[in-house]
């Protein structure tokens, strides 16, 4: 330990410690005379010996395209483009993570050369975005193998070895390739009944030519304007707010706050004319609905279901519940005029 008095603030002291090769905890104890300051502690990395892979995307293009970011900053924002396609995490065999290897130093092996390339660029993550895993990580960046077939597996197993030494290997981690070119869209709603003022999640999947979920991007010109989708009441935010829409896993989702009014809530838009949107799909309209229950419809249905098991009288029951029923098939029934209108099948 070395102590040097800081040059810029007064009364202020700089403490550097020096690891001595090994790996291991210390406990370093700072006094003035006799009385105890601090009581600090410090973690010393020793050699790597462990290797494990957190898999952010799984569906690469048939193309031979790469996939993911190699950026050594990983901002978490969820866009396809800044986000790596594994995060590699290396830690020695205390557990301390192993920060700044060369990339050179990390490969990859592949289970089928047709489907997955074992070419991978490697890049120590800078730990200041919200998507770093913390020190001693390292953002990958895949390639398929051009050619490929939609819908075919493979395996990557990433491997680690210092000055040509053994490897170090992670577990296998599955890759399927898929087509960037969307044949079938669909939106939907994770229920399709609601209280009012409810947190809803939206999704809008994508399917290639043969049925499989597109491979993971950034979609230009999804929709035809740059508001994205409208509401027919509105909400605290804008959905999809840009024409580029990210699908990974052929899913891209959003939330929204529902509105307080009951009634039929209905979302809609109209695909643009992006190259990754098959002619077929570019310009037609696309929608989801919903419905929106008060609870004093509901507590109105309970109650009169109650009252009726209360007087024990099967009728009253049959017709309490009948009543409930009439409002929700009114209320479908207003959402399949709107998909007529709309022309959503």
């Amino acid at each position: 330990i070395s102590v040097t008095a800081s040059a810029s603030v007064p009364g202020k002291y700089v403490f550097a410690l020096f690891p001595d090769g090994r790996g291991g905890f210390s406990t370093i104890s700072i006094f003035d005379g006799s009385t105890l300051l601090s009581t600090e502690f410090a973690a010393f990395h020793g050699p790597v010996a462990f290797l494990t892979a957190f898999q952010n995307l799984e569906l690469p293009n048939v193309n031979g395209a790469p996939l993911g970011s190699n950026s050594a900053h990983n901002p978490g924002d969820g866009t396809y483009v800044n986000t790596p396609a594994v995060i590699l995490t290396a830690k020695d065999g205390n557990g301390v993570p192993v920060p700044n290897e060369p990339a050179a130093e990390f490969s990859a092996s592949s289970s089928d050369l047709t489907i997955l390339s074992p070419e991978i660029s490697v890049t120590p993550d800078d730990g200041l975005g919200t998507g770093s895993l913390g020190a001693g990580t390292y953002n990958v960046q895949i390639h398929s193998a051009s050619g490929g077939v939609s819908g075919r597996s493979a395996k990557l197993t990433f491997r680690y070895s210092a000055d040509h030494g053994p490897f170090i290997s992670t577990a296998p981690v599955m890759f399927t390739t898929s087509s960037s070119m969307i044949s079938k869209v669909t939106m939907s709603l994770d229920k399709t009944i609601y209280v009012p003022g409810e947190n809803a999640t939206l999704s809008i999947s994508a399917l290639d030519a043969s049925g499989n979920p597109v491979s993971d991007e950034d979609t230009g010109n999804f929709f035809a304007s740059s508001a994205g989708l409208s509401t027919s009441l509105p909400v605290n935010k804008l959905l999809f707010p840009f024409t580029t829409v990210t699908f990974i896993r052929g899913k891209a989702t959003t939330t929204l706050d529902l509105p307080v009014a009951s009634g039929v809530f209905t979302l809609s838009g109209r695909l643009g004319n992006g190259s990754n949107l098959s002619t077929s799909l570019q310009g037609l309209p696309i929608s989801a609905s919903l419905t929106i229950l008060t609870t004093q419809d509901v507590d109105s249905a309970q109650t009169r279901v109650l009252a009726a098991a209360s007087e024990r009288s099967a009728t009253a029951a049959l017709e309490a519940v009948m009543a409930l029923t009439a409002i929700v098939k009114n209320l479908v029934a207003i959402i399949l005029r709107i998909q007529r209108k709309l022309g959503v099948k």
